[in-house]
């Protein structure tokens, strides 16, 4: 599925951008099925849904196996080119997923998320091999608030609570990174089509 140069991308980023994976049509019935759950018109939850509101008057909302509460998403989860992407990756032809989640940002209304290394949540899992894959369900850009990556920050181990390197202020977080990691901090957009 991927090319050398595309690994070598993966390996020295942390992140990588594919061409694109799941059709329009699929995308808008993520959409509806996912406003769907938001409304609660399934008959089945996520296993956790929590509607996070911050000082700002801003909300993210964040549902963990959001499959549990509609078949599209279960169907999802076993996306054969995801799959064989992520098997790659990993360098592994078995592919176990921990989880699905889904985090809404509502149009004027969503917030961000700040800095943070999915492995901190996942330390009991070994060996620490993990890849996340993200899909956009809108196009996303700055402008609308597009996921951001630390180039690179893959290579500097857990980074402690500690640090204040974990706050919304992605500016402002970045200078309570040690000092090495501060002069390489370099984030970049991840700019998609849905």
């Amino acid at each position: 599925m991927l090319t050398r140069e595309q690994h070598q991308h993966f390996k020295e980023h942390g992140w990588l951008i594919t061409d694109k994976l799941v059709r329009d049509e699929r995308i808008e019935e993520l959409r509806g099925a996912l406003d769907d759950v938001l409304h609660h018109r399934t008959g089945h939850e996520p296993r956790d849904y929590a509607a996070i509101k911050r000082e700002d008057g801003t909300v993210v909302t964040q549902m963990v196996q959001a499959y549990r509460a509609h078949p599209i998403f279960a169907e999802h989860i076993s996306h054969p080119q995801i799959t064989a992407i992520a098997s790659e990756l990993m360098n592994d032809l078995v592919v176990r997923l921990w989880h699905d989640q889904v985090i809404y940002k509502g149009s004027k209304t969503g917030g961000g998320v700040g800095w943070h290394q999915d492995y901190g949540y996942w330390q009991h899992v070994t060996p620490a091999d993990l890849v996340t894959c993200w899909l956009a369900l809108d196009d996303c850009d700055e402008e609308n608030g597009c996921m951001m990556m630390l180039d690179g920050s893959h290579k500097w181990g857990l980074m402690p609570e500690t640090t204040g390197f974990h706050g919304e202020d992605l500016e402002a977080a970045l200078h309570n990174l040690p000092q090495e990691y501060c002069e390489q901090a370099k984030m970049v957009p991840m700019k998609m089509k849905a």
